[in-house]
């Protein structure tokens, strides 16, 4: 994270915020050039950001173009929900939540570091064809050394 925050600067970015839904107020938001969402469990990350008032308002600052960076589960919570990860990990939603709708700033559901995972799952694969089949979705799989750019809904692999 520390090193895209360099990278971003060396673009020209400024006042970007590493946000830390623990403790940093969600009008720092409004102010930053780029936000960064990190990784972790996708369920905290989600349910910090609705507990403090932030879904709405990175929404907002999404949809009127302010460019959002999430790592592993801050790429997660951007997409529309988190039906897959309810289906493959309901053991991660800790506080079982039967509202999984997330940000919804994309209709690209992302599945992370599939390519570590599914070498310690062989059965991912499968896993995330029935989602697909059941819910008529598609699911972006992306490896470790992959990333994802969506500009008005069209998405670009990068990798």
């Amino acid at each position: 994270m520390i090193d895209l925050k360099a990278t971003l600067e060396n673009l020209g970015f400024e006042n970007i915020i590493l946000f830390d839904v623990f403790k940093d107020d969600s009008n720092l938001l409004k102010t930053a050039k780029a936000i960064i969402l990190n990784g972790g469990y996708e369920f905290i990350l989600f349910d910090s950001l609705r507990q403090t008032g932030s879904v709405a308002l990175l929404k907002k600052l999404i949809l009127n173009g302010k460019p959002v960076y999430g790592i592993s589960a801050g790429a997660i919570v951007l997409g529309p929900d988190l039906d897959l990860f309810t289906q493959l990990y309901p053991e991660d939603n800790f506080n079982n939540d039967s509202d999984t709708a997330s940000i919804d700033a994309t209709s690209i559901r992302i599945y992370p570091h599939y390519d570590k995972h599914s070498q310690d799952n062989p059965q991912l694969e499968s896993s995330i064809k029935a989602f697909e089949s059941s819910t008529n979705s598609n699911v972006t799989r992306l490896r470790n050394d992959e990333g994802i750019v969506i500009r008005d809904g069209a998405a670009k692999l990068l990798g």
